[in-house]
């Protein structure tokens, strides 16, 4: 695994072993900042379910202001922190090791943010409730975007987000959302 782009590309990545983690393949990453160009330069994104904190690095090395790394497993909090240390991103990053309902609670300390990727495990039911948060918490700005990746075979419904695009890359989709305007 690798940074795909920006004054970080070709730095390889530390990645968390074994079934734990299913790190961001480096050709979704790439297709991801290619969708959101440069869109991202001097913004705030937030790195939901981090593990190996490669999406949110990829994120700083194309140019993000700063970027919140929300991961709740110590292993992943330790990788993560050498992965910016390697990349000379660190003084773009805030790593949360909490689980993400706590981290989107101190993301919002510093408002709104512009992106909000998100990573669960597939099998988990937490994408509802965390994107019910994150509208409750007020924590994307209003023409900010919120990016799932989920696994291609399950579609993804949500009350007050309105789907904008959705990408398929093998197993894996990354669907990008607004907030509905009330």
């Amino acid at each position: 695994m690798r940074i795909v782009g920006g004054f970080g590309k070709s730095i390889k990545l530390r990645s968390p072993g074994g079934r734990m983690v299913r790190p961001t393949s480096d050709k979704v990453r790439e297709a991801l900042f290619n969708i959101l160009g440069n869109r991202v330069d001097s913004k705030l994104f937030v790195d939901g379910f981090a593990g190996s904190g490669a999406v949110g690095i990829e994120a700083i090395s194309r140019g993000v202001k700063k970027c919140f790394f929300i991961e709740k497993n110590r292993w992943c909090v330790n990788i993560i922190k050498h992965n910016l240390q390697k990349t000379k991103a660190a003084n773009n990053a805030e790593v949360l090791h909490t689980d993400i309902f706590k981290g989107l609670r101190k993301v919002v300390e510093t408002g709104p943010v512009d992106f909000i990727f998100l990573d669960p495990p597939y099998n988990s039911s937490l994408v509802v409730p965390v994107c019910q948060a994150i509208l409750e918490r007020e924590l994307l700005k209003k023409e900010g975007i919120l990016i799932l990746e989920h696994d291609s075979k399950k579609k993804i419904e949500m009350e007050r987000w309105e789907p904008i695009d959705w990408r398929k890359y093998g197993n894996t989709a990354l669907s990008f959302w607004k907030q509905e305007l009330t």
